[in-house]
């Protein structure tokens, strides 16, 4: 069975902030989807190609001919960037996926810091998982997509799309210029940090998938450590271990009856108390 092509390319779309376009067909057994980039020209972009044959996915990311620049780029990406790249692939090697990370052909470990200090001039990054419901199962397959989309978001470059009345700061809180200051989430943190840490209760682990079945599937809060209305402030660029922590709504609510709201540390002692 083919993915659902509408239903992949809209979620890699939502949980980037990069609109997408696909094709998808099958080869010798092998179910394939690749995503690309809208309005880029291939040969100085990249795509996606997700590879699915009975229990065993392969993703990769694929480089155009001439996207010499974009992999300097992405070498170069902030420390927000790095971060977030290492978070998420360490989390997709705790669910059970193998992670080829190569630049320059050479080798690194996710984590690591010296591959950063190189020019990146060639990129291998791929994700491999063997999952024994794979075939049956089509949501395996786009979650695993989304996730390893997510990774390569974390360090894409992006153009600067900021007009007078529009967004001015971005990665989170950034204040709109109308009338009255509104301040903005980015839900690609949302996408990003549920990926990372689960739709669980990090205060008392409450899970609504398991209470309500699969209807409540990614029920959750994510509460910022750090409040929305001081981001802004700081242009400051969000760190998904460190800033954002999914919540039920009930523990949501209770961290924030103080100002400074309760650290989850906190939180957790007094249901410790209790």
């Amino acid at each position: 069975m083919s993915p659902d092509l509408q239903r992949l390319t809209r979620r890699i779309s939502t949980v980037t902030g990069l609109p997408f376009e696909s094709v998808t067909g099958k080869e010798r057994g092998k179910a394939w989807a690749v995503l690309q980039p809208v309005g880029h020209r291939p040969t100085y972009s990249f795509r996606i190609r997700a590879f699915r044959q009975w229990t065993k996915l392969d993703i990769s990311f694929e480089p155009g001919k001439f996207a010499k620049d974009l992999l300097t780029a992405m070498g170069r990406v902030d420390q927000a960037g790095r971060t977030n790249f290492s978070a998420i692939l360490s989390a997709c090697e705790r669910d059970g996926a193998q992670i080829d990370f190569q630049v320059n052909g050479q080798s690194y470990p996710v984590t690591g810091e010296e591959v950063w200090e190189c020019h990146w001039e060639r990129l291998v990054l791929k994700l491999t998982k063997r999952d024994e419901n794979l075939s049956d199962d089509e949501g395996i397959l786009e979650d695993w997509t989304a996730r390893f989309a997510e990774v390569v978001a974390a360090i894409v470059p992006r153009e600067a799309e900021v007009e007078e009345d529009e967004l001015q700061g971005y990665p989170e809180g950034a204040k709109e210029q109308k009338t009255v200051n509104k301040y903005e989430r980015d839900p690609r943190n949302r996408e990003r940090v549920i990926d990372l840490k689960g739709a669980v209760c990090q205060g008392c682990g409450f899970e609504f998938e398991k209470v309500y079945g699969q209807m409540a599937k990614g029920i959750i809060d994510v509460h910022h450590t750090t409040p929305v209305s001081q981001l802004s402030e700081k242009n400051y660029c969000i760190n998904l271990e460190k800033d954002l922590v999914p919540l039920c709504p009930n523990c949501h609510r209770v961290v924030h009856r103080r100002n400074p709201p309760l650290t989850v540390e906190e939180l957790r002692q007094i249901l410790k108390n209790r």
